[in-house]
Parts: structure tokens; sequence; C-alpha cells
């Protein structure tokens, strides 16, 4: 009997950057602010956003973080695959990778039009969003 392919969620995503960047169970979740944690904690909270749609006040509350820390995540690897367009293959193979988990398959039209988006839409327009949020 095979697995139907059901809808990837944050915990899917958690856990299969744990198992694909051969973290500890939990790693993602902790306070660390270890490099090797850091980067795949910054690519979850990324593909949070840019795949899931999640808000910021969600993904924090989900990953034990306030949403402005979420953001800055968010941001900062916005910025890195502005600045290295190459790394975007490290996300499509993470995110082939945590869909494969949940037996789904990555569309390549799907992922280079959410990327699209991701990358071109204004940082400072999702800033005065989430200050708008919690006034």
């Amino acid at each position: 009997m095979s697995k139907l392919p059901r809808r990837l969620h944050l915990r899917d995503l958690i856990i299969a950057a744990e198992n694909y960047f051969e973290l500890k169970r939990g790693d993602i979740l902790k306070q660390d602010r270890h490099k090797h944690i850091v980067g795949p904690r910054r690519m979850v909270i990324f593909l949070a956003r840019s795949w899931l749609d999640l808000s910021y006040p969600y993904t924090g509350r989900a990953m034990n973080r306030d949403h402005t820390t979420i953001l800055h995540h968010y941001q900062e690897m916005v910025r890195e695959l502005r600045a290295n367009p190459s790394g975007l293959a490290k996300v499509r193979q993470f995110l082939r990778f945590a869909l494969k988990q949940v037996g789904q398959e990555l569309s390549n039209e799907e992922f280079r039009a959410r990327m699209e988006i991701a990358l071109n839409s204004r940082v400072q327009r999702e800033v005065e969003v989430v200050e708008g949020a919690s006034a």
C-alpha cells in the first residue's frame, strides 16, 4: 500500500532540515547560534514564508522565537540569495527532499515562480506589515 501525498507543514520542514543537514532532533528549535544550525534554521524560516506562506508571528511561535527574529532571518536569506543566486540550487535540493518526505514532487515551474516572488518582493513592505500587526 503506497503512501498518499499530503500537504507540507512547518513541522515537516523542521524534521526534514534536521535529517537533511544531519542535525540532532530538536536542534533547529534550540536557541543555539552555531553556524551549522543557523544556516538550516534560516532555510526553514525562508521556506516557511516563501513556500508555505506562513506569517512571521505564526512561524515565530512555532519556532520559539519572536516574529522580528523570524523577519530578520528571512531578510538575511533573501539578501544572501540575491547576492549569490547559485544558493537557490541548495534551497531547491532541500525543498525537493522535504517534499519527498510527505509524498510530493517539486514542480520546477512553481519553484521558479515562488522564488521570483520571494526575491523580488519589497522587504520594506514586509517590515511595514509586521510593524502594523504588532501595533
